[in-house]
C-alpha cells in the first residue's frame, strides 16, 4: 500500500479497513483505559452528555462550555459519528465477505481517521470517589477536574453532642 491509494488485490482493502477499525477501537480503550467494552458501546460511553461516573471516564472537547448547544452538538455528533464508523465501517468491512472498491474503501479510512483524530483531541475526564472520615462521620463526594462539587459532613452523634456542623466545597 502506498501514501494515497490501497493496493487493488482481493482482500487488502477489507483487510486494511479491518485493520484501522481495530487500531482506533484499541486506541479508544487504551485512552480511557476501559477494556471491558469495545466498538458502539466505548465510543457511546465517551462521547455521551451526562457527566463521567466513577471507572468510566469520557472524552470532552476542548473548549467547550458543558452543556452548551455547541458542546451537545460536537458530543452528541460525535458519538453519533463513531458510532456510524464502528457499525457501519467496522463492522460491515468485517462480516461481508466482498472487497469494497478502491474509492469506498479510502472513503471509509477517512471516516476512521476523523473518528481517531477526534479520539487524540479529545481530553479525557474522570471521576474520582473520595471518602473521608473525621470522628464516626464520613463524608463522600465524587470529583472532577471540570465540576466543582459541594460535600457536607454526615454525623451519626445526635444532635445535642455534635460540635459545630462543617460543610465545605472543593474545586479540583
Amino acid at each position: 500500500m502506498e501514501a494515497g491509494r490501497l493496493d487493488g488485490d482481493a482482500g487488502h482493502r477489507r483487510a486494511a479497513i479491518q485493520a484501522a477499525a481495530t487500531q482506533v477501537d484499541l486506541a479508544l480503550q487504551a485512552r480511557l483505559s476501559r477494556h471491558d467494552i469495545s466498538g458502539t458501546d466505548i465510543v457511546t460511553q465517551a462521547f455521551r452528555l451526562d457527566a463521567p461516573k466513577p471507572k468510566k471516564p469520557g472524552l470532552r472537547f476542548p473548549g467547550l462550555t458543558v452543556g452548551s448547544e455547541r458542546f451537545m452538538s460536537a458530543h452528541q455528533g460525535a458519538m453519533n459519528f463513531g458510532q456510524g464508523c464502528f457499525m457501519a465501517v467496522h463492522n460491515l468491512a468485517t462480516h461481508d465477505p466482498t472487497d469494497p472498491d478502491e474509492d469506498d474503501a479510502m472513503e471509509m479510512l477517512a471516516a476512521l481517521s476523523v473518528l481517531a483524530h477526534w479520539i487524540d483531541g479529545a481530553a479525557v475526564q474522570s471521576v474520582k470517589i473520595i471518602v473521608l472520615t473525621r470522628g464516626r462521620g464520613s463524608l463522600i463526594f465524587e470529583s472532577t477536574r471540570e465540576m466543582h462539587l459541594a460535600w457536607i459532613a454526615v454525623d451519626p452523634r445526635p444532635r445535642s453532642s455534635r460540635n459545630a456542623s462543617w460543610a465545605s466545597s472543593i474545586r479540583t
